[in-house]
């Protein structure tokens, strides 16, 4: 009987998914592209564990396919412990499919969302920065920040490449980035909720800084004008 409750559960949101994904061209086709994706993104992966190093196009399928799995874990987790809410859930917030499952629309209103979330981020920060600034019962830099940050910042802005700003910034001497700016620069950069731990952004945020360079790098070794559509967007 387990079995079987298991089974008709399976099947309940498997049909949802489908229901959600018909208008992008069918599940079994989605689903399908979803497998290729990541059957050549264990190919790229062998390449740089060989040591070879990735050009643009290959690091950024390899980007996408590391956020689909992780869609795809974050699905089951909700479809195990959520079960009820799944269907409404994708329906309603479709960006928590995988890529191979968006559509037009809904690719660029994950753009339009992650550019809104950004501006946010960032305006929601300034504001902290001036309420400590008027606040005349702390004798305190706005935020908390530090000569420390200050220095790391000149050094970060003054960095003559991103790995070297990424060296400087992680070797900073002094108190940690204030919490303000540590959760704006992680939602900036798609990180969790801002009430989640601060342990959590700053891993995010380490992660992020990594990417960047890492994509910088391949994109360097890469020819610009040969670049597909697709990784520039």
């Amino acid at each position: 009987m387990p079995r079987l409750a298991l089974l008709l559960t399976l099947v309940a949101h498997a049909g949802a998914i489908a229901f959600v994904t018909k208008p992008v061209g069918g599940f079994l086709s989605r689903t399908k592209a979803l497998v290729n994706e990541q059957k050549a993104a264990n190919k790229i992966r062998k390449r740089r564990k060989d040591g070879v190093n990735l050009l643009y196009p290959e690091w950024d399928r390899l980007e996408n396919a590391n956020n689909d799995i992780g869609k795809c874990f974050s699905v089951l987790w909700l479809a195990l412990y959520a079960k009820l809410y799944t269907p409404l859930a994708l329906y309603f917030y479709p960006g928590m499919l995988p890529s191979t499952y968006e559509t037009p629309v809904t690719r660029a209103r994950r753009f339009a969302d992650g550019e809104k979330r950004r501006k946010q981020a960032l305006e929601k920060m300034l504001d902290a920065f001036d309420k400590a600034a008027l606040d005349k019962k702390k004798a305190q830099t706005p935020a908390d920040i530090s000569l420390e940050h200050v220095n790391c910042l000149q050094g970060v802005l003054g960095a003559s490449s991103k790995k070297a700003a990424l060296r400087i910034a992680m070797n900073a001497e002094g108190e940690e980035l204030p919490s303000v700016a540590l959760k704006a620069a992680s939602r900036a950069l798609d990180g969790p909720y801002g009430w989640l731990p601060r342990w959590m952004h700053r891993g995010h945020v380490r992660k992020g800084m990594e990417r960047l360079v890492d994509g910088d790098a391949a994109l360097r070794r890469s020819e610009i004008d040969a670049l597909p559509v697709e990784c520039l967007e």
